[in-house]
C-alpha cells in the first residue's frame, strides 16, 4: 500500500466525494505526522481510506500493499512507505473497516480482527480477575492495595499504558507551547535511541516533545511520552546531564510507575472500568490521576529504583551515568528554588547522588561514548 498525503488545505468535501468534516475517530503516527501523532476523522471507500486532522491536513491511504496489523485495543492501517500509520480503537470505525475497506486489504483487516476479539476476550477474563482481587485485597489496607496493584500491572497490556499517557496528553502542562526547533529535537532523539535498546520492557513507544518553560524538569507519562522542558536543557551542563535525566524517566515508563501509581489510588474503580470497556469515564479519571501524579511526584523507592534502572541503562548504552549526578549537584548548586518534585528534598537528593556514584563505581567502566551534536548550538538554541 502506497501512503500518499494529500496537499494541505486540500477541499475535504472533494477528498470525501462530497460532505463535511465528517468520520470516524482515529489518529495517525508516523514521519508526517510529527511527534505524538495527529488526531483525525477518516471516511472508508471502495479504492482507499482518507484521514483529516483538524489543521486541515487530508492523508490517503492506498491499498496496494497494505500493513494491517492489530494496535492494542484497535487496528493499525500503515502505508507501504511507512510515512504514517492510521489507528483506530472505535468499535464502529473497525465494523465499518472490515465491511467497506478496500478489497485488497479486507481479509488482512478481517484476520487483525480475529486477532483482536481473541485478545480481548483474554484481556477481559484477566481483568474480571484483576478486578475480584482487588475487591478482596482492599480490605487489608494500603499495604495490601500497594502489593493488589503491582500484581494487578503485570496483567495488564502495555497498550494500556500509551492509552493512558494519550488520555492526559500535554494537559499535564497546561500552556506551554512547543519548541519547534528541528537541532534540539534531533539532539534528545539521538539520547532515547541510543538508551531504547537498553530498556528492560521492550514494547513502549518513547516520543519526546520539547516544551518552552523555564522550569528545570523532564516528566514521562505511562506509555513512554517525554516532556523536556527547555529550562533543563539550559540548566543542563553537558548532553550526559539531560541523557541521563532521560534514562531515568524512560526507567520510570518500563517499570511501570505510572500505572501503578493509578491503579494504587483509584483502586476497583480502575478494573472494574477497563473490564466494562467504559473508557469516557475512565477518561476523566485518568486525566486527574496524571496530573495528580505530576504534581506530586513519585515515591521515594520509586525514585530510587528509576535511578538504579537509568544508570543500568545508561551503562549499557556507554553513556557516562555520572551525568546523572552531575546534574542532581548542579541543581543543588545553581538551582535549589527549581528543583522538581520528582527530585524530592535536599537530604533525599544528596543520598541519590552517592547512590548513582556508588553503581558507576561498582560498574567499573573507564571508557564511554559521546553524541554526534554540539551541546552548546542546543543550549544556544533554547535560550
Amino acid at each position: 500500500m502506497s501512503g500518499i498525503p494529500m496537499a494541505k488545505n486540500e477541499d475535504w468535501g472533494n477528498a470525501l466525494d462530497g460532505g463535511g468534516i465528517t468520520g470516524y475517530p482515529g489518529r495517525v503516527y508516523g514521519p508526517l505526522a510529527g511527534s505524538g501523532g495527529r488526531g483525525v476523522r477518516f471516511e472508508v471507500f471502495t479504492d482507499r481510506i482518507v484521514a483529516r486532522d483538524p489543521s486541515g491536513e487530508v492523508f490517503t491511504l492506498y491499498s496496494n500493499s497494505a500493513q494491517v496489523e492489530r494496535s492494542g485495543a484497535g487496528l493499525s492501517i500503515e502505508a507501504s512507505d511507512r510515512s504514517f500509520a492510521l489507528v483506530t480503537t472505535d468499535r464502529a470505525a473497525l465494523e465499518e473497516l472490515r465491511e467497506s475497506a478496500p478489497f485488497e486489504i479486507r481479509e488482512k483487516i478481517e484476520s487483525a480482527m480475529g486477532d483482536l476479539r481473541s485478545s480481548q476476550r483474554g484481556q477481559r477474563f484477566t481483568m474480571l480477575l484483576v478486578a475480584v482481587l482487588l475487591g478482596l485485597v482492599g480490605w487489608f489496607g494500603y499495604v495490601g492495595l500497594k502489593s493488589a496493584a503491582q500484581a494487578t500491572v503485570k496483567k495488564l497490556p502495555i497498550s494500556l499504558d500509551r492509552e493512558i499517557g494519550d488520555l492526559a496528553g500535554s494537559e499535564v502542562i497546561p500552556g506551554a507551547t512547543p519548541l519547534a526547533d528541528p537541532v534540539v529535537q534531533a539532539a534528545l532523539e539521538e539520547m532515547v535511541q541510543r538508551l531504547e535498546p537498553t530498556a528492560a520492557v521492550e514494547g513502549f513507544d518513547y516520543r519526546i516533545e520539547v516544551l518552552q518553560s523555564p522550569n528545570v524538569n523532564a516528566i514521562a507519562l505511562p506509555g513512554g511520552r517525554i516532556f523536556v522542558l527547555t529550562g533543563l536543557i539550559s540548566a543542563a551542563e553537558t548532553p550526559e546531564q539531560v541523557a541521563g535525566v532521560l534514562a531515568h524517566e524512560m526507567a520510570h515508563v518500563t517499570l511501570r510507575h505510572g500505572v501503578k501509581r493509578l491503579v494504587q489510588s483509584l483502586g476497583l474503580v480502575v478494573a472494574v472500568e477497563i473490564v466494562i470497556g467504559d473508557w469516557g469515564g475512565l477518561g476523566v479519571l485518568m486525566v486527574e490521576g496524571v496530573r495528580h501524579l505530576v504534581e506530586q511526584g513519585y515515591s521515594r523507592e520509586a525514585e530510587a529504583e528509576a535511578d538504579a534502572e537509568g544508570v543500568r541503562m545508561l551503562l549499557a548504552a556507554q553513556i557516562d551515568p555520572r551525568g546523572l549526578a552531575r546534574f542532581f549537584e548542579t541543581l543543588q548548586h545553581k538551582h535549589s528554588t527549581e528543583i522538581p518534585t520528582w527530585l524530592g528534598s535536599h537530604p533525599d537528593l544528596e543520598d541519590r547522588i552517592q547512590r548513582v556514584e556508588g553503581l558507576v563505581e561498582e560498574a567499573q567502566v573507564s571508557q564511554y561514548q559521546g553524541f554526534s551534536f554540539e551541546w552548546d548550538e542546543v543550549r544556544d538554541r533554547v535560550e
